[in-house]
């Protein structure tokens, strides 16, 4: 298969997450029909040979393993068990040695059979194709999947706010994350809470980035965002500062929240956020094909109208000064969850 592929110039590749399993897949036009059958038998009909098998098993058990020497995984693990309690995110996508070495080759068929399904698929494609040949392809690829999917049901996370995590590392640095709630993609007040991200910590000309790093040279870098999963959505705050900076960064940092939920921004930084925004937009996502594709997926996934590229810069510029405060005193005034780790005198 993989000689196939190079041999045709053609790059496959499939990968997951916590939330899905996605794959893409670039070609020549030349060889669209060839490439097609390719995927078709990747996506229908994988081997799973137990030397691949091994193999790859190995690979992730040496990576978990070495994982296990690196302080910023550990903590991250550990916080993630602290936020996510019993919810699936608290465990780690890669699993553990245990659980890998558990697993069989019918576990994987048996997840195929369950998972790979026309139900839940979602697709972009982007290039020298029309709509019909587009359809008669992705029927040769997934027409022949099962209709639905066998999903587990998975509940919505509850985040576990109010709580300090606190690991003992000999490092040079401590490395601080706040973690607020925010809320999901297709929300309405989702761009009101896009532009007070932005403001607060997302760019160089941010309230975080000015003032722990422009004005007191507490950290080389401060920012923060918005991270969506399925079934929870937060606002994570990051930084990294000596272990004598450390108190001083979480002053700052809290400061600023305060700031940001009781008064919102000014009407010149909204202004500043909305142009920026929406100029970026472009080079953030739709620079080259694949990353046109991967939007295209984005959208889907998150429920957004077929339209959503064209209307974005007027939903940016629909948001009030007064909804970004609202979504502010919303979100940020509720006590973060917090996550330091370094040497113990910070």
């Amino acid at each position: 298969m993989k000689e196939r592929i190079d041999n045709l110039g053609a790059e496959m590749s499939f990968s997951a997450s916590q939330d899905s399993v996605s794959g893409g897949v670039r070609m020549l036009a030349e060889n669209r029909d060839a490439v097609t059958d390719l995927v078709a038998l990747a996506v229908n009909e994988p081997r799973f040979d137990q030397e691949a098998i091994d193999r790859i098993r190995q690979q992730i058990v040496a990576g978990i393993e070495a994982a296990q020497r690196n302080p910023s995984t550990i903590a991250s693990r550990k916080f993630a068990e602290v936020l996510y309690g019993n919810h699936p995110y608290a465990r780690d996508d890669e699993g553990t040695v245990k659980s890998l070495q558990s697993i069989s080759r019918d576990d994987l068929a048996n997840f195929h059979r369950k998972n790979f399904a026309r139900d839940k698929l979602t697709v972009g494609v982007v290039g020298a194709i029309n709509a019909k040949d587009l359809g008669v392809m992705l029927d040769r690829i997934f027409g022949d999947l099962p209709a639905s999917a066998e999903l587990v049901p998975v509940p919505d996370a509850k985040l576990a706010l109010g709580t300090t995590t606190s690991l003992n590392f000999d490092m040079p640095q401590t490395s601080i994350s706040f973690v607020y709630p925010a809320i999901p993609r297709k929300d309405p007040e989702f761009f009101a809470a896009y532009l007070m991200n932005h403001i607060l910590g997302g760019g160089f000309t941010s309230r975080l980035y000015n003032e722990v790093r422009e004005k007191r040279g507490l950290a080389y870098s401060v920012s923060s965002s918005m991270v969506m999963h399925d079934h929870v959505s937060e606002l994570m705050i990051s930084t990294a500062t000596r272990p004598d900076k450390a108190q001083d960064s979480l002053k700052i940092i809290r400061e600023q929240v305060a700031a940001m939920a009781n008064d919102g921004p000014t009407e010149e930084e909204l202004a500043a956020a909305k142009s920026f925004l929406k100029g970026s937009y472009a080079v953030n996502n739709l620079d080259s094909s694949g990353a046109i594709a991967n939007t295209l997926v984005s959208l889907q996934e998150a429920g957004l109208p077929s339209d959503y590229i064209d209307k974005r810069s007027e939903l940016i510029d629909a948001v009030t000064l007064d909804q970004v405060k609202a979504i502010a005193r919303k979100l940020l005034q509720a006590e973060p969850a917090i996550l330091i780790y370094g040497p113990a005198q910070s």
